[in-house]
């Protein structure tokens, strides 16, 4: 609503942040013997998990290897859908980069508690959520996330707790009486529960820089 009407620049930048360039799925374009493991998401141990498990995919022939041109395809396929993202199409489309964005105080992407900015926070989230749901299927993980193109209830779930992780930061607030102590780990449990059995999680025993290895207070605190 800040921009109006933009019109993609005739090239993309490539810096949306998930597509490598001349990489295809952790593997050469030029040379699909080559295999890269690496993270790109913000959740490393996952990413890398299933990164391995498409590569072993690939070397054991569970999964036949694209062609060059339909790698191509599929990533140029995964750039396309970043521009319909504000986060990532910043980082895609000189044009849209170009743009001045809001300084107004009171425009929704400044505030961080607004309806607006976590419908962009979700939007920029759960495009990272689909980026490791397409993987997840192509590498045959035991956990689905749905698709790339459609999330199933498991990935939108893993979304909303990446949204509310994202959140957490933005609820410490300076004047608070608790701003001394508290830092974005101290936030409100309520909401967080696993998204495969819906248990809910529990609260700290006490702030988190206070806490032991254990979790635990150590008594000398106490």
């Amino acid at each position: 609503d800040h921009f109006g009407e933009v019109n993609p620049a005739e090239t993309m930048y490539g810096y949306e942040g998930y597509v490598k360039w001349n990489i295809y799925r952790h593997l050469s374009i030029d040379n699909p013997s080559m295999m890269y493991l690496y993270e790109s998401t913000s959740w490393p141990l996952l990413d890398l998990d299933v990164g391995a498990y498409i590569c072993l995919a690939y070397v054991c022939g569970d999964k036949k290897i694209p062609s060059r041109d339909e790698m191509k395809r599929k990533n140029h396929e995964i750039r396309l859908a970043a521009m319909d993202i504000p986060d990532f199409r910043y980082g895609e489309d000189r044009n849209y980069g170009d743009c001045e964005w809001p300084t107004d105080k009171n425009h929704w992407y400044n505030d961080k508690t607004s309806a607006g900015y976590k419908l962009y926070l979700k939007e920029s989230c759960e495009y990272g959520v689909r980026i490791i749901a397409g993987d997840m299927a192509e590498g045959n993980y035991p956990v689905s996330f749905g698709s790339f193109e459609k999330l199933n209830s498991t990935g939108e779930a893993f979304g909303n707790l990446e949204v509310k992780d994202s959140l957490g930061r933005y609820e410490l607030k300076e004047d608070s009486a608790d701003s001394s102590w508290r830092t974005f780990r101290d936030c409100n449990p309520e909401g967080y529960k696993s998204i495969f059995t819906g248990i809910p999680s529990i609260a700290f025993d006490g702030p988190w820089m206070e806490l032991d290895d254990e979790g635990k207070i150590p008594k000398a605190i106490v």
